[in-house]
């Protein structure tokens, strides 16, 4: 007989599913309306898995499970398959990807898996603890997403690591990249001078918002004015960009809100760039913007946020934003 699992705020929902519904079923009552929805998604995570992965498996060497990436998140099939990639060139398989693409098989195979991977902390660091705690599984956990060619370097090297690898294949890979973005960018400010100096706002998850202002300092040379966080994100990774801040002398772009700075790009959610486009246009000025969602927008063709591949999208729409902000002056 088919199992369906279902998730309900409501104990009274569940005895009227219970009385109506003629197949086997298990039901998870969670009331956590007071919670973030990252809470919720790991919640509802931990409840699926503790039914589906009931029996010890045995481990198998080389694999991971990732987890913390979601269909929620934009470009979540670019991503995994670009993090799949670089792991594969480790000789490393992915058991799991949960949440994002998942087939109940795989969900069973969870506890199989040498290593669990987070790769966005607020959707994945709690699920990661569970499962130690359950199943034995030691996790890898870093301080933000592999966004940007750093992060990802890091991100690999300590994969690799835990699971007892060579990480020098995904490292050449990301050498690769960085070679075709530097070549580039070597001729685009030859004519224009930018991104160096530009500047930047950005509002997103602490996970997100960390590496990426990181790399966009770091390696593009550009310049925050406007760093902030979705609302309930106070974590560990919130402090950490706090005092990278502090440490690049932008502690002021902390908190700064996007309409009181003049940011050349902004990175934040679709309606968010859209709001302040408008207004700038109102002003004779121009905004270029890289959306982290973005309902309006589809895409036929799979971009990855995350990895070398990443690096490389985020790179080619602020090379193309900024152009076109040039253009439009």
């Amino acid at each position: 007989m088919k199992r369906l699992l279902n998730i309900s705020t409501h104990t009274s929902d569940l005895a009227i599913i219970q009385n109506n519904w003629q197949t086997a079923k298990d039901f998870a009552t969670r009331n956590g309306f007071s919670d973030t929805a990252a809470h919720g998604f790991q919640q509802a995570l931990m409840a699926t898995i503790g039914r589906l992965c009931s029996k010890p498996l045995e481990i198998v060497d080389r694999s991971v499970n990732l987890l913390g990436l979601s269909i929620q998140h934009r470009h979540w099939e670019g991503s995994a398959a670009e993090l799949e990639r670089l792991l594969a060139l480790c000789g490393i398989a992915v058991t799991s990807i949960v949440s994002a693409g998942a087939t109940v098989a795989q969900l069973r195979r969870i506890p199989s898996a040498k290593c669990n991977v987070v790769v966005y902390n607020e959707y994945g660091s709690a699920l990661a603890a569970w499962l130690e705690q359950k199943y034995g599984t030691p996790y890898v956990s870093l301080d933000g997403a592999p966004i940007g060619f750093e992060a990802t370097e890091r991100w690999i090297r300590a994969v690799a690591h835990a699971v007892g690898v060579d990480p020098t294949p995904a490292l050449d890979a990301i050498a690769d990249a960085r070679r075709r973005a530097f070549a580039t960018l070597v001729r685009w400010n030859n004519l224009t001078d930018l991104p160096k100096g530009a500047m930047f706002g950005i509002h997103a998850a602490p996970s997100v918002v960390l590496p990426l202002t990181q790399w966009l300092y770091g390696y593009l040379g550009m310049i925050p004015v406007s760093v902030t966080v979705t609302p309930s994100s106070e974590t560990p990774l919130v402090e950490r960009l706090r005092a990278y801040l502090e440490n690049i002398g932008c502690g002021e772009a902390w908190q700064a809100t996007l309409e009181d700075v003049s940011p050349e790009v902004v990175i934040a959610d679709g309606d968010i760039i859209t709001q302040l486009q408008t207004a700038a246009r109102s002003h004779g000025a121009h905004i270029a913007g890289i959306a982290l969602t973005d309902d309006t927008y589809i895409d036929l063709i799979p971009k990855s946020l995350l990895g070398a591949q990443g690096a490389l999208y985020l790179t080619e729409q602020i090379i193309n934003g900024l152009d076109s902000i040039q253009y439009l002056a």
